[in-house]
């Protein structure tokens, strides 16, 4: 396998489970505190530039195509091609997507607060 392919798809890997870590961190009271007070601020405040590091990365080292790779990619995990087809029925049928960006921060801070609670 080339090595740029490699690295692209372990930056893809990194990507979702950053955010797979977001969406399940409540399940340990440790694992929701850090999500909750470091890591959902970190990504908040990272998405408030305009760009986004990952993507620009990926973009770097595939121009023209590297949105195609990226699908392709998520496409070839089969519980994740599940998960982006109703990624794209919710982006189509909701005013906003909960399980876009946005929507995943909030159930992550939501959950882990909770988990915190009890």
């Amino acid at each position: 396998m080339d090595t740029k392919i490699l690295m692209f798809n372990i930056i893809c890997f990194l990507h979702i489970l950053i955010w797979a870590f977001v969406m399940f961190a409540f399940l340990n009271k440790k694992y929701a505190s850090f999500n909750l007070y470091y890591l959902i601020p970190f990504i908040y405040v990272i998405h408030i530039f305009p760009f986004h590091l990952l993507n620009s990365i990926k973009e770097s080292m595939y121009k023209d195509e590297w949105k195609e790779k990226v699908e392709s990619f998520l496409n070839s995990i089969i519980i994740i091609s599940q998960y982006t087809g109703l990624q794209k029925i919710l982006d189509d049928t909701c005013f906003a997507n909960p399980l876009g960006a946005q929507g995943m921060l909030i159930f992550g801070a939501i959950t882990s607060a909770y988990a915190l609670k009890k």
